[in-house]
């Protein structure tokens, strides 16, 4: 094994997620990391808090900025013997208001407004909307949004450089602001200048995945898989409508990974349609087996407070019962006062709804919605039946690919899954879904697998002498590159530890 997994057995009081055996937690946190966590000290607390996966938003920092944090986290992934893997979030196309004199103005509910491609300062009639593009999608009867949704105008009519909307609500309108577009499809590119040129830093200094933001339609991620040319798994960010209703089937289908990002999704649908939309795209999601991340203001009044409101602990609880794969934490943990209490309570909250029985009948309800459509789905289900039904303290899914240790993950077995595999980017893949732990080893072969998978059992405190674990791979010869050959074939075992 390599010197990680080696390291990860010499604490058998503690499983690969750095939870104390037979407590170990399914639901996977994401945390953004930023100036709030990104000293080796704090970041280190944050991981062993409970943080599974490190988000760093490019929006906010590039460059040599997240190199250095990517460095930290590839320090302490060292010094913890396990997977931590980084997510890359582009910032996409952020759509913004020109500049005011004064730099603000105040609008009028009734008044008109005007937007056009004029440079020239706004004032309290008028302002440059600096895409040209968008001024020429935009339709009359379309709304903008601007600030989060805090001012809402309508375009009333339309000419060739400009458009006339009427104030639907007002209120103070400053330099910069963004704006959303409900009913317009932006003929933006999905990957900005600067969003490329993240993209290319990013997989240098190795994450683990990107995600793209602001996709509007299938296209726009055919476009972005065609840039990221299978260098890391894709997280797709759902924030416009088209996204998340008309074309979702398609999105997810494209997709790696799927994330709820319920911010500009709440601004452009409304608020009271989230709740339906989020159980929707996570049934779509557990339908297609691909991981989905519900994202934004989960615990957002621990950004200033050590506590946070029950609706809030009820939203991340909520979350858990509809089988998402992944919570997120946003500002509570990049730029908050109390990021570790933020990731401390994200774990309390999904460890006591797990302990739930009812969260187990709730996992009986949606697995038995899932469609078998190939083989590998069908055994897939099977090994994860068989788990249960044998009381096995882990599935180990070997895997090239990552999709057999997916696969299981979707029917929520209740045991742990261990993906092993020779591929760090697969490692980091996998480390998404629900209830897997990703190991990393150098060679095997399928003579080995028996005492292979007893080693990280005993070495992880997964399991003790006696314990039954499963073992789940494709059929072939294995290679010192590859742990099994590609196969339609699957085979399934039961071994004792």
């Amino acid at each position: 094994m390599t010197e990680n997994n080696q390291a990860a057995g010499k604490n058998t009081d503690k499983d690969a997620s750095g939870n104390a055996a037979g407590k170990f937690r399914f639901t996977k946190i994401v945390a953004s990391i930023g100036p709030a966590t990104e000293k080796y000290e704090t970041l280190k607390a944050a991981i062993e808090a409970g943080a599974s996966v490190c988000r760093l938003n490019f929006s906010h920092d590039t460059g040599d900025v997240q190199g250095a944090r990517i460095k930290t986290i590839r320090r302490i992934e060292k010094e913890l013997g396990r997977k931590i893997p980084i997510m890359a979030d582009l910032q996409g196309p952020k759509l913004r208001v020109g500049s005011f004199e004064g730099d603000k103005q105040t609008l009028i509910e009734g008044q008109e407004f005007i937007l056009d491609d004029n440079p020239k300062l706004g004032d309290a009639t008028r302002v440059q909307l600096p895409n040209i593009e968008i001024l020429h999608a935009l339709e009359v009867g379309h709304y903008v949004l601007i600030d989060d949704g805090k001012i809402k105008i309508q375009v009333v009519e339309k000419g060739k450089d400009y458009v006339k909307t009427k104030v639907i609500v007002g209120g103070v309108i400053k330099n910069k602001k963004g704006f959303n577009l409900p009913n317009t499809i932006v003929p933006l590119p999905i990957l900005t200048d600067k969003d490329k040129e993240d993209l290319e830093y990013a997989i240098a200094a190795g994450v683990d995945l990107v995600a793209v933001s602001f996709a509007q339609t299938p296209d726009d991620l055919r476009v972005a898989k065609k840039i990221i040319a299978g260098r890391a798994p894709m997280v797709t960010k759902v924030e416009k409508p088209t996204a998340a209703i008309e074309y979702l089937d398609e999105i997810v289908e494209l997709s790696d990974v799927v994330m709820v990002a319920r911010g500009d999704l709440a601004v452009e649908t409304g608020p009271e349609k989230i709740p339906a939309i989020q159980k929707h795209m996570i049934r779509v999601c557990r339908e297609k087996r691909k991981p989905v991340i519900v994202a934004t203001q989960m615990l957002e009044s621990m950004i200033e407070g050590t506590f946070p409101t029950r609706a809030e602990a009820n939203d991340v609880a909520n979350a858990v019962y509809e089988c998402t794969d992944c919570t997120m934490l946003s500002a509570e943990s990049s730029s908050g006062k109390y990021p570790i209490e933020a990731i401390k309570m994200m774990d309390t909250i999904i460890r006591q709804t797990e302990a739930d029985p009812e969260y187990r009948r709730y996992i009986e309800g949606f697995t038995a919605e899932i469609d078998n459509k190939t083989i590998g789905d069908a055994m897939s289900t099977s090994v994860a039946n068989i788990a249960d039904e044998i009381g096995a303290k882990a599935v180990f899914a070997y895997t090239t690919s990552g999709t057999t240790a997916i696969n299981v993950s979707k029917n929520k077995p209740s045991c742990p899954i261990i993906a092993v595999t020779t591929d760090a980017k697969i490692a980091g893949r996998v480390g998404m879904a629900w209830g897997v732990i990703p190991v990393v080893i150098d060679e095997t072969d399928s003579h080995k697998i028996d005492d292979i998978s007893r080693k990280i059992a005993l070495d992880m405190g997964m399991a003790k002498k006696g314990d039954l674990i499963v073992l789940t791979f494709s059929k072939g010869t294995a290679t010192t590159q590859k742990i099994l050959t590609s196969s339609e074939s699957m085979l399934v075992g039961v071994v004792k530890v």
